[in-house]
C-alpha cells in the first residue's frame, strides 16, 4: 500500500523512491498494500451492524533496481500485526516492469498473502496483477498514480477480479529537504464477487498520512498513520494502522 523524465541528479533520490512506490505499493503500499488488510473472511460470530475499529500494525521493506535498462524488478515484503502482535497478514509480491519514456512504467507480478482473522483462524491467496504507473515531472513535489488489476485467488472458490486507484502526493519540508510529508489515498473496486470475501463495488479504501526521509538515492523510510476502511453490509471494518516502511535501491 507508498507511492508511485530525466530527472536531474538533485532530485534522482525522490524520483527513484517515487518510481518504487508507484511499483510495489508501499507505504505503505506502505506496507497497505498495497496488501490485504481488508478482514478475514472467516468468522466464529457474526459481528454486531455498525462500525467494528481496531488497531493494527504494519511493517514493510522494499527492493527495487534495475535488471537491464529498460527492465525493472521490484519485491515487497510486508507484515500485518494485531494490538497482541498475533499476525493479521503476511506477504510477498515481487514483480518484473519496463520503464517507458514521460514518467510511466508498466509492471506485471505475482502476490502471496497468509491472513488470520480476529479468532487467529488462517487463510490464504494468490494473486496475479498488472498495473501501470505515472510520475508527474514537478520539480517541487512528487505526484503520482497507480492502476492495478488483480486476479486473485483462493482456495475453494472462483476467481475474484478487483482494480486498485492510487494517487500519492509527497512535498518537502524545505527545498531539497530529505524529510517530506506523504499523503496519499488508494481506493479497491471489486469487479465481481465469486464468494463472500469480495463484496461488490468498494472493496476498500486505504489512506496514509505520514513522513518520509529520504538520506541518498539508495533508501527510504516513510512512517505515518493508515486507515483501512472496509464497507460491508452487516458491518464496516475500520482499522487503525501504524505503518512503517523501507525501500532499498540498488
Amino acid at each position: 500500500m507508498g507511492t508511485c523524465i530525466q530527472p536531474t541528479a538533485a532530485r534522482l533520490p525522490r524520483r527513484l523512491a517515487g518510481l518504487a512506490a508507484a511499483v510495489t505499493g508501499l507505504a505503505p503500499r506502505s506496507a497497505a498494500a498495497q496488501a490485504p488488510v481488508e478482514p478475514a473472511p472467516i468468522e466464529a460470530e457474526p459481528r454486531p451492524s455498525g462500525v467494528h475499529s481496531s488497531y493494527q500494525t504494519w511493517l514493510g521493506f522494499s527492493l527495487f533496481g534495475p535488471i537491464r535498462d529498460p527492465l525493472l524488478l521490484a519485491i515487497d515484503f510486508s507484515g500485518g500485526f494485531y494490538s497482541d502482535m498475533h499476525p493479521a497478514a503476511l506477504v510477498v509480491r515481487p514483480a518484473l516492469g519496463v520503464k517507458l519514456p514521460h514518467g510511466f512504467s508498466i509492471f506485471a507480478g505475482y502476490s502471496y498473502a497468509s491472513f488470520w482473522d480476529d479468532t487467529h483462524t488462517r487463510g490464504e491467496e494468490h494473486v496475479a496483477f498488472q498495473q501501470i504507473a505515472y510520475l508527474a515531472p514537478f520539480t517541487a513535489v512528487d505526484l503520482f498514480g497507480r492502476v492495478r488489476l488483480e486476479e486473485r485467488f483462493r482456495p475453494g472458490s472462483d476467481p475474484g477480479y478487483r482494480l486498485r486507484t492510487l494517487v500519492q502526493l509527497n512535498v518537502p519540508l524545505w527545498e531539497k529537504a530529505p524529510l517530506q510529508v506523504v499523503l496519499w489515498d488508494e481506493i479497491f473496486f471489486a469487479l465481481n464477487q465469486p464468494a463472500d470475501w469480495q463484496p461488490t463495488v468498494l472493496d476498500l479504501d486505504l489512506f496514509f498520512a505520514g513522513f518520509g526521509w529520504v538520506p541518498d538515492r539508495h533508501f527510504r523510510a516513510e512512517i505515518g498513520y493508515m486507515g483501512a476502511l472496509a464497507p460491508r453490509p452487516d458491518v464496516t471494518e475500520w482499522n487503525h494502522c501504524l505503518s512503517i516502511g523501507t525501500t532499498v535501491f540498488w
